[in-house]
């Protein structure tokens, strides 16, 4: 059986505006998918407009907000480090790919 190769793009904002708190992905819609691909074996890669670190809205990571899928991210070191270390996504080729994945947030609106 083939592995897949799953591309997840997030958003390089980390805020709205000066006036606005800061931003970024929603953290569940991160996590969710993450791990029903990573947990059926495909091959993760993580992408952003300017590549780099992805900041996180910390709406998102409110203890309400939580879910055991935000949780396991969190505690990942695998998920956090390419998290830190999305790459620019001006050198991604979607033909690469067999799902591409667009998570969201306020961040994504800015994108």
């Amino acid at each position: 059986m083939k592995t897949l190769k799953v591309l997840i793009v997030t958003t390089s904002y980390s805020v709205t505006s000066e006036n606005n708190p800061a931003t970024g992905i929603w953290l569940e819609e991160l996590a969710g998918p993450y791990y029903v691909f990573a947990d059926a074996g495909a091959l993760m890669t993580l992408a952003s407009p300017e590549g780099g670190l992805v900041h996180i809205d910390p709406v998102s990571e409110a203890s309400e907000a939580q879910t055991e899928s935000t949780r396991r991210l969190q505690a990942d070191a695998k998920a956090m480090k390419l998290l830190s270390a999305t790459l620019p996504i001006a050198t991604i080729q979607s033909a690469d790919f067999d799902i591409i994945l667009v998570i969201g947030g306020h961040g994504a609106m800015w994108d």
